[in-house]
């Protein structure tokens, strides 16, 4: 078994929340659009939008509006900040090794 240190796991676990919280804002909000245009209220489409996010992948769906885009930005600086700060600790780690 691998052991992880309290701090990894949390940041790991913060990344995790942040994708599923983000998944249902997007789809409580309905501030996604499809590629022909709907409204993407389907939890399943909104949570991989969030994956893609933090992923930085491109998808078909798009933020719609203004509070599509402040969502998508919120989310974007905070996985860029646990990513960051993931790497970091693990960096950390190997070197503690």
């Amino acid at each position: 078994m691998i052991k992880v240190s309290p701090v990894i796991s949390k940041v790991i676990r913060s990344l995790v929340l942040l994708i599923v919280l983000s998944g249902l804002a997007y789809a409580w909000t309905g501030a996604l659009r499809g590629p022909s245009g709907e409204t993407v209220t389907d939890l399943g489409r909104a949570w991989l939008f969030a994956l893609a996010v933090v992923a930085r992948m491109s998808l078909d769906t798009q933020p719609s509006g203004d509070v599509g885009r402040a969502l998508t930005g919120m989310e974007s600086i905070l996985s860029t900040i646990l990513v960051g700060l993931l790497g970091f600790l693990l960096g950390r780690r190997i070197r503690s090794d």
